[in-house]
């Protein structure tokens, strides 16, 4: 029974495929049945892969990557960095607040997970003081404004002496929202609104300019801004990247109204989106 079957597939496959390939009729069932279960393995081989990739999506790695994140800060911003020292690596805080810096360092102090194992060893008490030292060593806070020409670049040729080539920056840009419109804006508010933007692109070129190795820039502005040029300029700035064959990618986050533990939830969907390069609106 099953010999029959075999042959009656064997038969169908080769008529199938012999108008297209003319060298299957010369072949006899023996080697027409090798060559079909090869064919047959690529293709369940190719499948499982591509099945493993959808299930385990890469994601862009925060091990040994030097994060440089510029005031003002957010919820989300602070996620982020908890995620890049709870994944090996280091993070820079670039404010020229010094409380708002404090807070931010300690807000990673207090979420930095101390080992389990503490007995009252003297040995154990050494290596629990040695492993928390460790990570508090691979935050740095350097106060700076991000406004100015001159203290911005300081600050982030101090950030690569402390921690190496910044790999990614974190900027937020405290735009309007677009339910306000620009008809309801004062013009102070729309002056801030400016210089904020203006700024936040000011950073990120001097970021690139001074940075080889940069990978990632990622933006993060409040839900529902109204900044359509900040987000036109990313997008056509992105393409130039690409066109220059630059490592580095833009990309536009627009924060949402989440706790503490639903930013950390997302932040590896956020970071699968980076690792494929591509601009993230979300």
């Amino acid at each position: 029974m099953l010999l029959l079957m075999s042959s009656c597939i064997t038969c169908t496959f080769r008529s199938l495929l012999t108008p297209y390939i003319p060298q299957v009729s010369l072949l006899n069932d023996q080697q027409f049945s090798a060559m079909l279960l090869v064919v047959v393995s690529f293709f369940c081989l190719i499948s499982s892969i591509l099945f493993h990739i959808r299930m385990n999506p890469s994601i862009y790695k925060l091990e040994k990557q030097h994060v440089v994140i510029l005031s003002p800060f957010s919820l989300f911003t602070k996620c982020f960095a908890y995620k890049a020292i709870l994944n090996g690596g280091h993070v820079s805080l670039i404010g020229s607040d010094q409380s708002e810096l404090i807070s931010f360092k300690t807000f990673l102090k207090q979420h930095i997970p101390k080992p389990t194992n503490q007995k009252k060893k003297k040995s154990t008490t050494t290596t629990t003081t040695t492993n928390e030292n460790s990570d508090l060593q691979r935050i740095s806070a350097i106060q700076a404004e991000k406004r100015s020409r001159k203290a911005l670049p300081q600050a982030l040729q101090k950030a690569k002496r402390d921690h190496g080539d910044i790999n990614c920056l974190i900027c937020y840009c405290n735009c309007a929202s677009e339910y306000e419109g620009f008809a309801s804006l004062s013009e102070t508010q729309l002056v801030e609104t400016t210089r904020e933007t203006l700024a936040t692109l000011n950073s990120i070129r001097l970021c690139i300019q001074q940075n080889e190795k940069l990978e990632q820039i990622l933006i993060v502005c409040k839900s529902n801004s109204f900044n359509s040029l900040l987000k036109g300029w990313l997008s056509n700035f992105n393409q130039e990247l690409i066109k220059k064959k630059k490592k580095t990618r833009l990309h536009l986050l627009e924060e949402k109204n989440l706790n503490e533990n639903q930013h950390l939830k997302s932040l590896d969907r956020i970071l699968i989106k980076m690792k494929k390069g591509k601009l993230l609106i979300s």
